[in-house]
């Protein structure tokens, strides 16, 4: 009777653990099941891992790992949910969808208690992008909600509101990316009249971007040194242009004086 009982227990419990998990019985092949694994059943420790099944509402996002962040159900437009420990409830994830893209969601900590979260209102918690073309997108909600920040364009990092470092360095490709062709015997220097011709006509210095330009394209920071070490060498070379001429104007009058001296 107890050998019966003992294979009933056993039947009900693999046919229960079959329903969960699929897959081959071998270590080196994988198992799956149809569903959401968590760590724990609930708490702000808990960790996610889902499926989202092309979710239309979330940029067609497919699956998810959510630290304190999940679907309260299996239900594809059911709220995430998050849990608060008395003190905190701070939750994050990481989507990711059919094109191929990394969503990357950070909600602070409001307080103690758990809560709830629409899929339009986790579209406002994206704080960063990954797309398939490497390409890194740091801001507000960029794939959805008013600051929405499409493509960095041309550029393979885009941030939001600037970058405050300690420190940048700007690689030079080449030589010829930098200005010590100014210094060139072959360089032909724009004379000072015809430099002042430009300025009042312009309304800034030749070879340097305007005001419009910059606002439009932005400032490529190892281009305009370069422009602007260009004009620093330019101006060195009027200096010395100009210090050449006052020295000959230095012998010329020390000449006049001593012919003046000589008359008397």
């Amino acid at each position: 009777m107890k050998f019966k009982l003992f294979l009933v227990a056993f039947f009900l419990n693999v046919y229960g653990f079959s329903q969960q998990w699929q897959g081959a019985s071998s270590s080196a092949l994988p198992i799956y099941r149809d569903g959401e694994f968590s760590s724990v059943k609930s708490g702000p420790y808990r960790i996610n891992i889902g499926s989202l099944w092309g979710n239309p509402s979330l940029d067609w996002t497919y699956g998810y790992i959510g630290f304190n962040f999940a679907r309260t159900t299996l239900n594809p437009t059911a709220p995430w949910e998050y849990y608060g420990d008395g003190a905190s409830n701070g939750s994050a994830a990481i989507f990711g969808n059919v094109a191929g893209h990394l969503y990357f969601s950070v909600t602070p900590s409001t307080g103690g208690n758990g809560g709830s979260l629409s899929d339009s209102s986790v579209l406002n918690t994206i704080k960063m992008r990954l797309q398939n073309d490497g390409k890194l997108i740091i801001g507000d909600s960029p794939i959805g909600g008013s600051s929405n920040i499409l493509s960095p364009g041309n550029y393979r990092l885009y941030v939001q509101n600037g970058i405050l470092t300690e420190r940048v360095k700007v690689a030079v490709r080449t030589g010829s990316d930098w200005s010590d062709y100014v210094f060139d015997k072959k360089y032909s220097l724009m004379p000072l009249k015809t430099l002042q011709q430009y300025i009042d006509k312009h309304k800034h210095l030749p070879g340097i971007p305007t005001s419009e330009e910059m606002v439009k394209e932005g400032n490529d920071l190892g281009a305009t040194d370069a422009k602007l070490l260009a004009k620093i060498e330019e101006l060195t070379l009027y200096i010395l242009d100009l210090n050449k001429k006052l020295e000959e104007q230095k012998v010329e009058i020390g000449e006049m004086k001593k012919r003046l001296t000589n008359k008397n």
